[in-house]
């Protein structure tokens, strides 16, 4: 039996988009028993997702990672951290929050008390154990048919394409849902907002082996997006040596005639990353750009070069999204393009000769990604 002491409990508040403290005073805590460092670090070497934000800390700060992350992945309710300065277990719970979608049940508060060497963790959960388990085997049954099919793939861009798409489909945006600020709610209940979409992203891709880090910071004002200022979550991928930035949440797009999973927010470079939004957290730099889908889907305008918008049209109509989506190199072209749809017919124009113009046909584009989407 535990012995039971008295003493000053504090609770801290960590929200995971800017952070925020409250402290409560005497409660009861439970006297933390001796923790053994090889089930620690066991636990630690078994998860083989990448864990990018472990990767910002030095040694000692990852020993207190290592450590708060066994506490939470075992939903055990306390740890002694050796560790006595209490923002930065703070900045590591949060860290290790980051790295670990899968640990959704925690709650963003935690109880701690300090001694003169050590912080004692005690965690907050919003769920039991046996809640935990039920719906993980709802997430795992939802998307295991999606998963075995990606897994076939042998590429891992292949892959992570399939599992952004399966995200836009398969999820609908939808404020004041239960559980929106995590993967719950977009794998199994198929509603939530940026940060379930991002979440239920970077579940799919750690499923598939994909290294990857969720990513917090704001929205900037866009044309496409007017969301100034706004807390939101997006998806940074590490492939072929470098990275790249994915967005399901803008990425799904819903027009009056058409829903499709909108390939600029897929694989986007860090500069086009930076022109949608501000990160608050660290993130990488895209060094050479090698990951060009609009590029690989023969969509990419080097120069202006209307047979590129017609064969966008025409694989429109072969994977029955009935939407053409091109990019552009650089302002020149992207200019052009925007000057012949709104003042030369040439929507119209491309559209007639691929047999598919209606009176419904309409064209956006998005001037921060110099991409452009014709509707028909």
């Amino acid at each position: 039996m535990r012995k039971r002491k008295r003493g000053m409990l504090l609770i801290v508040l960590v929200l995971i988009i800017g952070m925020a403290i409250g402290v409560i005073v005497g409660r009861e805590f439970l006297e933390i028993p001796v923790l053994d460092l090889n089930a620690v670090e066991q636990a630690f070497q078994k998860n083989k997702d990448y864990q990018y934000f472990y990767n910002q800390l030095n040694e000692i700060e990852q020993k207190t990672y290592q450590r708060i992350y066994y506490v939470l992945s075992q939903h055990q309710e306390e740890v002694t951290l050796e560790e006595k300065d209490i923002e930065k277990v703070k900045d590591i719970f949060t860290k290790v929050i980051y790295d670990h979608g899968e640990l959704y049940y925690v709650n963003s508060q935690f109880q701690y008390q300090e001694n003169k060497q050590t912080i004692q963790f005690l965690p907050l959960y919003d769920y039991s154990l046996d809640e935990v388990k039920k719906m993980n085997q709802d997430i795992e049954k939802k998307t295991e048919v999606f998963l075995n099919e990606a897994k076939k793939e042998t590429s891992q861009l292949q892959k992570a394409r399939l599992a952004y798409n399966y995200i836009v489909e398969n999820v609908v945006y939808e404020d004041g849902v239960d559980n929106n600020q995590n993967m719950v709610s977009a794998l199994a209940n198929g509603k939530s907002v940026c940060a379930g979409y991002a979440r239920g992203y970077q579940y799919l891709l750690n499923q598939l082996g994909i290294e990857n880090a969720y990513i917090v910071g704001t929205a900037k004002e866009t044309r496409s997006q007017t969301l100034n200022g706004d807390g939101h979550a997006w998806v940074m991928i590490h492939l072929s040596g470098d990275y790249y930035y994915c967005d399901p949440t803008w990425g799904d797009a819903v027009h009056e005639n058409s829903e499709h999973a909108c390939l600029g927010y897929f694989m986007m470079s860090s500069e086009d990353m930076l022109k949608c939004y501000q990160p608050e957290v660290p993130y990488e730099k895209t060094q050479q750009y090698q990951i060009n889908v609009f590029k690989d889907e023969k969509c990419y305008m080097e120069k202006y070069d209307e047979s590129v918008l017609s064969y966008a049209v025409n694989r429109g109509l072969k994977n029955k999204s009935r939407v053409a989506e091109i990019k552009c190199i650089n302002d020149n072209v992207y200019q052009k393009v925007k000057r012949n749809l709104e003042s030369s017919y040439l929507g119209y124009q491309v559209l007639s000769q691929n047999k598919c113009w209606n009176e419904n046909a309409t064209y956006s584009y998005n001037d921060e990604l110099r991409m452009i989407e014709l509707y028909y």
